[in-house]
């Protein structure tokens, strides 16, 4: 599911024709249904480069935050597991590098008149799953994966 604003369709090519793969032309900070089963929801819609999220500020911060709100949603309602993904400039400049998975970001996260829609709505889309974990009993996995060194 994507709605194009900063993706191409050639970049799913390769999956054209899978049995397992269907693409839905949407916005995920919409309403959002799937019909049938669904197993996982691997949500990596934002615009996280400057020269996106600077063009279309609204859409980026809708995103990070209905567009969670809506994916956690669907996943509650198929019993799907999701999996949030965003970009390691949420958590500021880092002090250490490589970093170790003990390492939790600089505190002094530098929002600028650049960046701010950005951060701010990933930040948010990292909340709203933890909210959703305390007052309503979800499962929850939290995983810096731009960490892991191969």
């Amino acid at each position: 599911m994507d709605n194009l604003i900063t993706g191409n369709m050639e970049n799913l090519e390769h999956l054209s024709g899978h049995p397992k793969f269907t693409f839905y032309h949407h916005d995920v900070s919409t309403f959002v249904h799937v019909p049938g089963k669904l197993d996982y929801i691997l949500h990596f819609a934002s615009p996280a480069s400057p020269i996106d999220y600077l063009k279309i500020p609204i859409q980026t911060l809708k995103v990070g935050s209905l567009g969670v709100h809506n994916c956690l949603g669907l996943a509650k309602h198929k019993g799907a597991r999701v999996t949030i993904a965003s970009t390691s400039e949420i958590y500021g400049d880092p002090e250490v590098h490589p970093q170790h998975e003990e390492y939790f970001g600089n505190e002094e996260i530098k929002i600028t008149a650049d960046n701010r829609v950005y951060i701010d709505g990933e930040l948010i889309n990292k909340e709203i799953p933890y909210v959703l974990t305390e007052w309503e009993e979800w499962d929850q996995t939290y995983m810096n994966y731009y960490k892991i060194l191969f």
